[in-house]
């Protein structure tokens, strides 16, 4: 009985501190991924929708949102919309070639 009560008294002390722990991993995991989004045209047109990343990760699967960064860095066009999002207003011709249009769709509704 006495093992039991010390595991359990054990366990309610290290479970605040294991959770404290990855809570402070899971914020530096989001800040480095928000890092790499801003950086790159995908950033750009969440901003010129009026989305903040942060939002933007709050609301997406970690995984959509990964496929979102390969799908941007993978883009043949990537260089046309960093330019198009830097010197126009009207988004409509981006999303017409991005290929993560349906998913910003989504995002942005």
């Amino acid at each position: 009985m006495s093992a039991f009560v010390l595991g359990a008294g054990l366990l309610m002390v290290m479970l605040p501190l294991i959770i404290t722990r990855n809570v402070i991993r899971g914020q530096a995991y989001r800040r480095g991924i928000a890092r790499i989004v801003a950086g790159m045209p995908l950033g750009k047109l969440l901003a010129a929708h009026g989305l903040e990343i942060e939002d933007y990760l709050h609301h997406q699967r970690i995984v959509d949102v990964h496929d979102h960064i390969s799908h941007c860095s993978g883009c043949r066009d990537a260089e046309d919309c960093d330019r198009a999002l830097s010197q126009s207003v009207n988004l409509a011709p981006i999303l017409a070639y991005c290929p993560n249009s349906n998913a910003l769709k989504v995002a942005l509704a």
